[in-house]
This record gives C-alpha cells, sequence and structure tokens, in this order.
C-alpha cells in the first residue's frame, strides 16, 4: 500500500509498482532472517540441540504467530508491540542499574568490569571468528532500516504528523543517543 501510493504519486504507476515490488522482498527477507536469528537464538534457550529442523520450527512458529496477531487487528497487534517495548525499556533498565551497581560495589579488583566483556580479540576463537557474529552483524541493518521505514509508516496513521512525528523522533533519537553514551560509557 504504502510504498505504492507515495512513488506512484511522486513519479509515476510503474515506478510505484517496482517500489512496491522492492518492499515486499524487502519485508518478506527481513521478517525470514529476523525469524532464522530467532529460531536459532531460542533454541538453545529451549534446551534444544538447535537442528536446522529445529529452527525451521521455531522460525515459522514465530512467524505465524506475528501473522495471525495482525490478522486479529491492528489494535491488539498494536498493544502487543507497545507492551513488548515497554517491557524491553524496563529490563534494559533493570540490567543497566545492575551493572553499575555491580561495578561500583561488587567486582573484585583484579578482574573488574572486564570479566563482562572479555572478547578473544582480531583472532576470534581457535584463529576463526564465529559464524554468529557475521549472522548479527548482518542483521542489524535490517533492523535499523526496518525501524526507520516503520517511521513513514506511522507518521501516516498519526493525527497531526507534521507536529507530532518530528516530536516524536526527536524522543526517539535522544533517547536511543542517551542509552548508548551510557552502554559506551559502561563498556570504555
Amino acid at each position: 500500500g504504502y510504498a505504492y501510493q507515495w512513488a506512484s504519486r511522486i513519479t509515476s504507476p510503474y515506478y510505484g509498482w517496482l517500489v512496491a515490488v522492492v518492499g515486499i522482498i524487502t519485508f518478506t527477507t527481513g521478517a525470514t532472517s529476523i525469524g532464522a536469528l530467532f529460531g536459532s537464538i531460542l533454541a538453545p534457550e529451549l534446551g534444544m540441540s538447535g537442528t536446522t529442523t529445529q529452527i525451521i520450527l521455531l522460525s515459522s512458529a514465530a512467524l505465524t504467530f506475528c501473522f495471525i496477531l495482525n490478522i486479529l487487528g491492528i489494535r491488539i497487534a498494536t498493544h502487543f508491540n507497545n507492551g513488548v517495548a515497554i517491557s524491553e525499556i524496563v529490563v534494559t533498565l533493570i540490567f543497566v542499574i545492575a551493572l553499575v551497581l555491580g561495578i561500583a560495589f561488587f567486582f573484585d579488583q583484579t578482574s573488574g568490569f572486564s570479566s563482562l566483556v572479555k572478547n578473544h580479540g582480531p583472532e576470534g576463537v581457535n584463529g576463526h571468528i564465529p559464524w554468529e557474529n557475521y549472522v548479527f552483524a548482518a542483521t542489524a541493518p535490517i533492523f535499523s532500516l526496518m525501524g526507520w521505514e516503520a517511521s513513514a509508516d506511522l507518521a501516516e496513521e498519526t493525527v497531526d504528523p507534521r507536529k507530532a512525528a518530528p516530536r516524536a523522533m526527536l524522543r526517539a533519537v535522544s533517547i536511543c543517543s542517551l542509552g548508548g553514551l551510557i552502554v559506551m560509557g559502561v563498556v570504555i
């Protein structure tokens, strides 16, 4: 809907169709990539060995849940999304507070904070960098692009978007920047 409408209004219906097809491909590959990443992370947490079949089943279950949630209605999906976002923020704040308290009062002076951020250097583990690092690094742009794209979609449904969207974007960027600076200050 949105990709075709804006692109066809600005240029032509043919270009709008091309943008819509690219948008569908992007959303499809992004959703399946995130689903596969979810399955590969969740499998070991559930005590599974993480075989390809298990990852595919977990990914399919997660994507099916999301599709059903959206089919049930935008209001239900919005409430679910808001609940998850609020939970994520609360849990992140709890971890930040726990880390700050740990740094201030509980870490041993010999190992210190470095015990939390140990890495294996540029050589990786046993001379190679684990493949998971590449997967995580490759999916980071998907989350970023999908987030900015979602902002444009939401602006179409916002009351007084010329006023509300810039304020929301400024708040979001400010909060994310502050959070990033805090994390960098703790890690560095």
